[in-house]
């Protein structure tokens, strides 16, 4: 781990491992910096309870929280969103066909929120609500929010944060509380962890806990390995930390919250969630049954029929990501065919994986963080980063896997 952060042509701030084996914590560490002082430059030591913005690998949390409803007979994977929000939610070219909860967890819903050269929508600003993305009479109506007839919802894949932030909003309005409120409440207060969503709605010992995440930058803002300063890029609260939106309603907006990747967790805290997810906690927050009916696949990419955008993702489940571990697209290690679900993360220089093997409760999150620049992966299309502390940690806990 200390070397990845030495390479001087590809450096690192700070980097996280997790590996479960066999349905026990083997090795949990965050080695580097937490918190960089843009006056003095000297630097805070991260360690293994640091939260970090888990960017989306929170989409499983999110999920699970859906899932909890579903278990609970107050949704089903195929209720129209639309009637659950309380607003009309239709591809204008396949009026007939409702968009369902599981189509939002699985992005095959023909939402699109844009590119990241175009446009790309990922919350509404208060005290706008969802259905407003939606409106071409609202300042925040995005003209292309719907896919073309070419692409079916329920059939083509295209990955889409807003959906996330609908499904957060849909768990606001079955359950009646505010997004990061129930989280709190019936997932991580469970488990015993003290994380969260909402950095306002944390309590004050996680608050001060959460590590900055940074980019190595030259005066005109680009990414510079060598001459760079590591600039602050997400959870910067040297000034104090923001208000809490006290006048929300639940139930209208819940992109507020940062559903689709707001997740503050350490590598800790996340060893016990995915322990949660294979059954290996005394409070159970969803049954082993729903947690492999959410596991199971729901699209997989075909190349004949091209029903997919075909990027990294080759298979996707309500919720997790299924790694079929096709060379070049989406292996984890290079020698080894993980049968690992889970989702990889990006964002304000944090890239990761959060990979595991439900039936033999293996599993392991890697996170780098300071990234930047082209660092191409040799046998995937994750950053060599990745594929590193993947293999290493594959190795370091000695699975089997062909």
């Amino acid at each position: 781990m200390q070397k990845l952060l030495e390479n001087p042509e590809h450096p690192l701030l700070c980097s996280s491992i997790g590996i479960i084996r066999s349905g026990e914590i083997l090795f949990a560490e965050t080695v580097g910096t937490r918190y960089v002082d843009p006056v003095t430059g000297l630097q805070t030591a991260a360690d293994a309870d640091t939260k970090f913005r888990m960017a989306s690998i929170s989409k499983l949390v999110v999920a699970t929280g859906i899932w909890q409803l579903i278990e609970q007979g107050l949704l089903t994977p195929d209720a129209d969103a639309g009637e659950v929000l309380g607003f009309p939610l239709r591809n204008p070219h396949f009026p007939q066909t409702p968009i369902t909860i599981e189509m939002l967890l699985s992005h095959t819903s023909s939402i699109r929120e844009g590119s990241d050269d175009i446009v790309c929508t990922y919350s509404i600003p208060y005290p706008h609500g969802v259905r407003e993305f939606f409106e071409n009479n609202s300042s925040c109506y995005y003209s292309g929010c719907w896919a073309g007839p070419e692409e079916a919802p329920g059939m083509y894949y295209s990955y889409c944060n807003f959906n996330y932030g609908l499904l957060g909003t849909i768990i606001e309005k079955v359950s009646g509380e505010r997004f990061d409120h129930y989280m709190t409440r019936h997932v991580f207060e469970p488990l015993g962890l003290d994380c969260g969503f909402y950095v306002p709605s944390m309590t004050e010992p996680a608050r001060r806990s959460i590590g900055t995440l940074y980019r190595k930058l030259n005066a005109a803002g680009h990414y510079d390995p060598s001459l760079g300063q590591w600039v602050a890029q997400c959870d910067n609260y040297m000034n104090g930390f923001p208000d809490d939106l006290r006048e929300y309603v639940p139930g209208t907006n819940a992109t507020l919250f940062s559903p689709q990747g707001g997740l503050r967790a350490s590598v800790n805290d996340m060893m016990k969630l995915m322990l949660a997810w294979m059954g290996r906690t005394d409070r159970v927050i969803l049954s082993k049954h729903t947690v492999r009916e959410m596991a199971q696949p729901f699209w997989t990419y075909n190349p004949a029929q091209k029903n997919g955008d075909n990027l990294s993702d080759q298979c996707y489940a309500r919720g997790p990501q299924v790694f079929l571990n096709r060379p070049g697209l989406d292996r984890l290690v290079e020698n080894m065919n993980l049968p690992f679900v889970g989702h990889g993360a990006g964002a304000y220089g944090l890239l990761g994986t959060l990979g595991m093997d439900l039936e033999k409760k293996n599993g392991i999150l890697v996170l780098a963080m300071g990234t930047g620049g082209r660092y191409p992966g040799q046998y995937s299309k994750n950053n060599r980063w990745e594929e590193i502390m993947l293999t290493s940690a594959a190795e370091f806990a000695g699975f089997t896997y062909p």
